[in-house]
C-alpha cells in the first residue's frame, strides 16, 4: 500500500422536519457539507432512501424523537384523527420524560408509575410504616423516605399528570372543533 491512499469520511444522511413534525427537506453530508441545518435529524442511509421511495405516506418526527410514516390523508375527518394521534403521542412523550419534584429528584410521571407509588404508599399505611423506599426516574433508591414526603410526591406527580391530561383533552377538543385542515394544523403540542 502506498501513502497516497486517501480515506473518505463516511457520508451522513439528514432529514429536516417542520414545526408540525412533517418532513420538509433532506441533506447528504457529501453534497451539502456545512450547509446542513442545525435542526436536521441524522438518519441511516436506508431510512433516508426509504423516505424518497415511499411517496404514498407522510414522514413525521414524533415528540419522542422517533420517525414514523403515516398514510396520506385527504378528508377533514382523517386530518383530525391524525392530529389527535399526534397530540396523544406528544402527551405520552412528555410523561415519559419524567417530572422534577420539589424534593430535588425526578420521578417517573406516567399513570402506571403514579399508581404503583400510590399502592406502595397505601401498603405502608396499612402496615403502619412511617417510611418507605422509592426508586426515582434515574433508578436511584431513596431509602427511608418519610410518608409525608411520599404524599408530596403523589401530589406533585399527580398534579403534573392532571395538567398534561387537561392539556391533551383541550387540544383534542380544539382539533375536533376545527373546520379547516389549516385550523387543525395550528393545534400543536408545545
Amino acid at each position: 500500500m502506498t501513502d497516497n491512499v486517501k480515506y473518505q469520511k463516511r457520508q451522513e444522511y439528514f432529514i429536516v422536519f417542520d414545526v408540525n413534525g412533517k418532513l420538509t427537506a433532506r441533506y447528504v453530508s457529501g453534497i451539502h457539507g456545512d450547509n446542513i441545518p442545525k435542526n436536521a435529524v441524522n438518519v441511516s442511509e436506508s431510512l433516508f432512501e426509504q423516505t424518497i421511495v415511499e411517496t404514498d405516506v407522510v414522514w413525521t418526527l414524533n415528540a419522542d424523537g422517533t420517525i414514523a410514516k403515516c398514510p396520506i390523508v385527504n378528508s377533514l375527518d382523517e386530518i383530525k384523527a391524525l392530529q389527535v394521534a399526534f397530540v396523544s403521542q406528544a402527551f405520552n412523550a412528555d410523561l415519559t420524560k419524567g417530572f422534577m419534584v420539589s424534593l430535588g429528584f425526578k420521578m417517573d410521571a406516567t399513570m402506571d408509575a403514579l399508581q404503583k407509588l400510590k399502592i406502595g404508599y397505601d401498603f405502608a399505611v396499612l402496615t403502619s410504616s412511617s417510611h418507605m423506599t422509592i426508586v426515582d426516574y434515574d433508578n436511584v433508591a431513596h431509602v427511608d423516605l418519610p410518608l409525608a414526603d411520599v404524599v408530596t410526591l403523589l401530589k406533585e406527580v399527580g398534579s403534573n399528570y392532571q395538567a398534561l391530561y387537561v392539556k391533551k383533552q383541550t387540544l383534542k377538543g380544539q382539533v375536533m372543533a376545527a373546520t379547516t385542515p389549516e385550523a387543525v394544523a395550528e393545534v400543536v403540542w408545545s
